[in-house]
């Protein structure tokens, strides 16, 4: 199959909904990130990606998302469409992680290191979140946009503040270092995501939250993989200074 086409929807559709958004100076870098995908594909020559993987779970909460929501606008339908010609992955790996959490998580790329279009300037892709789960407290070097193409999500930005939800056909954006948490419902939900770095090349540098025993709490450090996946490469005790810079307040 030839993804040109379907990977030139998607992303001149974000290009659409971003033209309408000119009074938020905040979304000028994904703007100009999505300028420059557009740009690309009208050069490159998108290939056939003999790598896909649709795992029968993510199958399954597809389908699910297409029989519960319906898709009037252009980016939730283009999105949707080339959903199930992805290669998915779960996000993260371990033996010692909460199996339904593990189990729980699935991304496909349409840009970045894995994606059909190779960037370490920005990542664009989705996200595919069983029911009932909680993806815990996390921080990283990227802004990210996410738009819910399917089902809702509830978002907290900090320990502290109240958590927010995300409707089909809604963004958020989460600063660089913000640390938040994402919660579904009794449905699964699919997004996309929208990853942009600053001064260095993504993924960067992320970092789950954890509340020890003592009462105390830390950070572990996670690094992304060749396949994309995530894997815990240490962990460090949260300052007050910490803290602060991940704006948990």
């Amino acid at each position: 199959m030839n993804f040109k086409q379907p990977l030139q929807e998607c992303i001149s559709s974000y290009a659409s909904h971003f033209s309408k958004l000119h009074n938020k100076p905040e979304f000028d870098k994904f703007r100009l990130g999505i300028g420059k995908l557009l740009n690309e594909i009208s050069v490159k020559n998108i290939k056939k990606n003999n790598q896909i993987n649709v795992p029968r779970k993510v199958v399954e909460y597809l389908n699910k998302c297409s029989e519960i929501n319906k898709f009037s606008g252009s980016l939730e339908n283009s999105l949707l469409s080339i959903s199930n010609k992805l290669d998915w992955y779960k996000i993260i790996n371990g033996t010692n992680l909460d199996k339904k959490l593990v189990n729980g998580l699935f991304a496909a790329q349409l840009c970045g290191s894995r994606g059909l279009i190779k960037s370490d300037e920005i990542y664009l892709g989705l996200f595919l979140l069983a029911p009932n789960l909680l993806y815990p407290l996390h921080q990283h070097e990227a802004l990210e946009l996410y738009h819910v193409c399917a089902g809702n999500i509830e978002i907290s930005h900090g320990r502290k503040k109240n958590p927010f939800k995300v409707n089909q056909g809604d963004f958020s954006l989460t600063p660089s270092n913000q640390v938040h948490s994402l919660r579904t419902g009794s449905e699964p939900c699919l997004f996309s995501y929208i990853w942009v770095g600053g001064k260095n090349k993504l993924p960067g540098k992320s970092w789950w939250w954890q509340e020890n025993s003592d009462g105390f709490w830390s950070r572990i450090s996670w690094e992304r993989q060749t396949d994309s996946s995530w894997k815990i490469s240490g962990s460090e005790r949260l300052t007050e200074e910490l803290i602060k810079e991940a704006g948990d307040y």
